[in-house]
């Protein structure tokens, strides 16, 4: 008889203010064909992973420049912009959460990403180096967050559970 290890229920966090860090990203299609960039944002302080996407399409190009903005980027006046899963791998800020109800299932979401000087001054205070946003001051222009080191690629077999930062 198959067996497996049950994973205990995601922690759900109280809605508010959170810094962030982008654990992974990748791309796909979105249910009405467009393209859209799957984020899976780890949450300081706490093991609450957080799942947003960031859609290409008209209607939501805002929440792409939004988050752009909050990790940290200056934003250009105008223009076409190429923006990839890779491009977001490792980026940090602050976001909104609120608590999401689906199917009798709670989990966190995202209400907004904040701009790097519209975070409270109580949240900038509980940052750690390792989440904290560039000084939107500190850029020229756009800033490009690298994402983690190019290694070889593990056997599935041997895969780490988790990858510290």
């Amino acid at each position: 008889m198959p067996t497996y290890t049950q994973k205990q229920e995601p922690t759900i966090l109280p809605d508010g203010f959170y810094w962030f860090r982008v654990k992974n990203a990748k791309e796909n299609t979105s249910t009405k064909g467009n393209d859209k960039i799957e984020l899976e944002i780890e949450i300081q302080g706490s093991p609450t992973i957080v799942y947003e996407n960031l859609t290409f399409s008209e209607k939501s190009f805002w929440r792409i420049d939004e988050f752009r903005t909050a990790t940290g980027e200056k934003l250009a006046s105008s223009g076409e912009v190429t923006f990839n899963a890779e491009d977001c791998i490792a980026r940090t800020g602050c976001c909104e959460l609120f608590t999401d109800d689906f199917e009798g299932r709670h989990r966190n979401k995202v209400t907004r990403f904040m701009h790097p000087d519209a975070v409270p001054a109580d949240i900038v205070k509980m940052r750690e180096s390792r989440f904290a946003p560039p000084s939107p001051s500190a850029a020229a222009g756009p800033m490009r967050v690298p994402g983690p080191p190019k290694m070889a690629k593990p056997d599935a077999d041997n895969e780490p559970e988790e990858i510290p930062f």
